[in-house]
């Protein structure tokens, strides 16, 4: 798992902007780590390995790999001017949140964190507290090798307000707040759909994003904390659909006497410009998705 290693969301965008520099030219490991990590930069030392740790993530995230001549390559296609981010968040999507190979850790405890109604927030004390009440409460047929501990909070903890699942406030808290997450789902969501009834949205979104409401990793590690049944929107996604409606990406259809999907949790106030805070159906009546 790449979160084991401190590697950091930018630094992983110079090695990729590195790599594509260098595409004409040799490539290999080696030398990546002479232009990144020279010798002579302050603080580096002879065991250093923070190229090696972020070329790692690179290959679990399949964003390089290595030619016939052991030379590193990139394995995405891009239009213009090279830029990485959206190759990461599309790796970061498909791989490490979509299953649990590659990044055990990463959709499981998202998922729990949003279901969770207690703040998941605070020093390093209630941290670890929080870590090992999540893997107290994984279900048996989940392998806890490995197990979820601080520094693989502190690595979540740069990558989720990285690929838009959150923000951290001035206080240092996470916000769970995954609107650009599903921004980025939304044209898988809706096919060739203009308007899906709430339900079939919620499906479609669970396959989409597992570690959201209704999801398989979501549905895994929340059984005993979240009732499907309720009907009712984890704070953090009735937060990024609130956010998507007022934006006009989507629109959320609330009419007053709706008995759909209540986003309660994000605000008891009417959805602007709806009758009431549950919606029945979802239109899509803006950009599909935002670069």
């Amino acid at each position: 798992m790449f979160t084991d290693n401190p590697t950091i969301p930018a630094q992983l965008e110079v090695l990729l902007d590195v790599v594509h520099a260098m595409r004409q030219r040799k490539c290999s490991a080696e030398a990546l780590r002479h232009l990144i990590q020279p010798e002579g930069l302050p603080g580096v030392k002879p065991n250093s390995a923070q190229v090696d740790n972020h070329l790692a993530a690179a290959r679990e995230l399949e964003l390089v790999k290595a030619d016939e001549n052991q030379d590193i390559r990139l394995t995405y296609s891009f239009r213009g001017e090279h830029r990485a981010k959206p190759a990461i968040l599309a790796a970061f999507d498909c791989i490490a949140l979509a299953n649990a190979n590659v990044e055990k850790w990463a959709g499981r405890f998202y998922a729990y964190m949003i279901a969770q109604e207690d703040d998941f927030n605070g020093g390093q004390a209630a941290v670890e507290a929080f870590a090992n009440k999540f893997m107290v409460d994984l279900p048996s047929s989940v392998d806890k090798g490995n197990p979820m501990n601080l520094e693989k909070h502190r690595a979540l903890m740069r990558w989720y307000p990285y690929v838009g699942m959150g923000w951290v406030d001035p206080s240092g808290a996470f916000n769970a707040d995954p609107t650009e997450r599903l921004r980025r789902a939304l044209p898988v969501i809706w096919e060739d759909e203009r308007k899906l009834d709430a339900q079939e949205f919620m499906d479609r979104m669970g396959r989409a994003c597992p570690e959201l409401d209704g999801g398989a990793l979501f549905n895994e590690v929340t059984e005993a904390l979240f009732s499907a049944s309720a009907r009712q929107c984890t704070q953090a996604l009735a937060t990024a659909l609130r956010r998507l409606h007022d934006e006009g990406v989507l629109r959320l259809h609330c009419p007053s006497d709706s008995k759909g999907w209540s986003l309660d949790r994000a605000g008891q106030s009417q959805v602007t410009g709806e009758a009431s805070n549950r919606f029945d159906a979802v239109e899509r009546v803006g950009r599909r998705s935002k670069a």
